[in-house]
C-alpha cells in the first residue's frame, strides 16, 4: 500500500493537472501562428482524462513502488504541460 506521503504527492500532482482543463489552450494559440500540437491532441486529452479518473480512485491501495512511479510520471507530464502553456 502507498504511504501517506506518496498519496499526498500523487494527489497534489493530479490536482495540478486539473488546472489544464482547457485543452484548446494546450493545442493551439493564435500567437503561435502555424505552430500547434494538433498531432498529439488525442494523447493530451486521453492523458488528462486518465488523470481525472485516477483522482477518484483509492490511491492508498496502490503498491508503494507503483504509486511512486505514477507520481514521477505525472510530475514529468505536468512539467511538459506547463512548458507548453507558457509558450
Amino acid at each position: 500500500m502507498a504511504s501517506d506521503k506518496t498519496v499526498t504527492a500523487l494527489r497534489n500532482e493530479l490536482k495540478n493537472l486539473q488546472k489544464f482543463s482547457d485543452t484548446e489552450q494546450l493545442i493551439c494559440k493564435p500567437e503561435w501562428g502555424e505552430i500547434n500540437f494538433e498531432r498529439v491532441r488525442a494523447e493530451i486529452v486521453e492523458a488528462l482524462s486518465i488523470a481525472n479518473n485516477l483522482a477518484n480512485l483509492p490511491l492508498e491501495e496502490i503498491p508503494e513502488t507503483n504509486a511512486q512511479q505514477i507520481q514521477s510520471e505525472l510530475s514529468d507530464y505536468l512539467s511538459s504541460l506547463g512548458q507548453v502553456a507558457t509558450l
